[in-house]
C-alpha cells in the first residue's frame, strides 16, 4: 500500500485553500492519502473525480 499524509501548509499565497490544489500533489501511485481536516470535501471536488485514491480526512 502506498501511502501519503498531508497537513495545511504549502508553497502558495494564503489565498489559497489547501483542497483547491489537492489534484497537483498526488503523482498517481498513491492508494491511500491521510490529510488534516483543512481537505474535507477533497473527494468531491471535480479535479479529484478522476483520481482512484482512498481519502482519509481529519474531522
Amino acid at each position: 500500500m502506498r501511502t501519503r499524509a498531508w497537513c495545511h501548509g504549502g508553497g502558495h499565497s494564503g489565498e489559497l485553500n489547501d483542497v483547491t490544489q489537492t489534484h497537483a500533489l498526488v503523482h498517481g501511485e498513491e492508494t491511500d492519502v491521510f490529510a488534516d481536516a483543512g481537505y474535507q470535501g477533497v473527494s468531491k471536488r471535480e479535479e479529484t473525480q478522476g483520481i482512484p485514491i482512498n481519502w482519509h480526512v481529519a474531522m
